[in-house]
């Protein structure tokens, strides 16, 4: 496996992130923080995005709920403004996991009816 991940493309880092998310928590921050950086480089605010939702999952994961808030609001607030409906949809799915997590179930249940 190729470690060298500052000369992946930024599909190729997508594609490795969704493939250790859960599995290797700290790979999965490690490829996040290498795509927003490449992403800001590039101007590319669907990749941008991708790695705020994907670092939140991580802090999610992580049980860092403070963190994990921050990124998914960062990657909501980029993915209205440029209609990626289907990454919004995972986004609203994660804030309905960040939800129940601090005992809120009425706000996890309506994000998770928006991640629909």
């Amino acid at each position: 496996m190729d470690k060298n991940y500052e000369s992946w493309s930024l599909e190729k880092i997508q594609a490795e992130i969704m493939q250790v998310r859960l599995i290797d928590l700290k790979r999965e921050y490690e490829l996040c923080m290498i795509l927003s950086e490449k992403a800001k480089l590039f101007h590319d605010v669907y990749a941008l995005a991708f790695s705020y939702t994907f670092i939140s999952d991580f802090y999610l994961a992580s049980k860092k709920n403070k963190e994990c808030i921050r990124y998914l609001r960062r990657a909501k607030k980029l993915c209205e403004s440029t209609n990626y409906t289907e990454l919004l949809a995972r986004i609203y799915n994660f804030y309905g996991m960040y939800y129940n997590s601090n005992y809120e179930e009425i706000n996890a249940l309506e994000a998770y009816l928006k991640s629909r």
